[in-house]
């Protein structure tokens, strides 16, 4: 949903990715990223969720960045490609993670939403795999889940329970996506 935004306002790119864009290895971007996940996790865990919330901002604009990148210096690889989403899903754990150590979070609630991302990636790429396209489809993509990590962990000092109630949004929005990316997978390839 946030990427057919970006697509859809370019201006955007212009302003916020491409004067950043500069020639550097954008594999390098995406292990600064895991590593600004990394941070953001540990602050969680220590419950300073507004400064970590401040390090998935970074992540997620560094995820971005590397691909402005690799594009606008020709620099797009394979190679990069798979450390990106390797780097993507070990990030996208670190930082809800360790939000099961908070005393008013569910643990269960937690390994679920981890297990609905990690399906919701997977069948992603397992749609590009099998049908040569990636499936993007659906509203609980990367770009939203760190959206709404970021903005309930800035509303944690206001109320207490923004946090829980991101998870559950997060849950709900990577059901719907996994059901949708694998209904358009399964579909696809019933009709070759």
């Amino acid at each position: 949903m946030l990427k057919k935004l970006y697509e859809k306002y370019p201006f955007l790119r212009r302003y916020f990715l491409t004067p950043f864009a500069y020639n550097t290895n954008p594999n390098t971007i995406s292990f600064i990223a895991l590593i600004s996940a990394f941070i953001a996790g540990g602050l969680f865990y220590n419950k300073y969720y507004v400064f970590g919330a401040l390090f998935v901002l970074i992540n997620g604009y560094l995820d971005l960045l590397d691909g402005e990148v690799a594009k606008k210096h020709n620099r797009a690889r394979p190679l990069g490609d798979f450390l990106d989403h390797f780097f993507d899903r070990i990030a996208d754990i670190m930082i809800i993670f360790p939000l099961s150590f908070a005393p008013f979070v569910n643990t269960n609630l937690v390994f679920a939403v981890i297990v609905l991302m990690l399906l919701t990636s997977y069948l992603g790429v397992e749609s590009q795999a099998l049908l040569n396209k990636r499936n993007y489809s659906g509203i609980g993509g990367r770009a939203e889940r760190l959206t709404i990590i970021f903005f309930t962990c800035l509303l944690f000092p206001f109320y207490d329970q923004s946090i829980v109630i991101g998870l559950y949004i997060i849950s709900f929005l990577c059901l719907i996506t996994v059901s949708k990316r694998f209904y358009d997978t399964y579909t696809a390839l019933d009709k070759k």
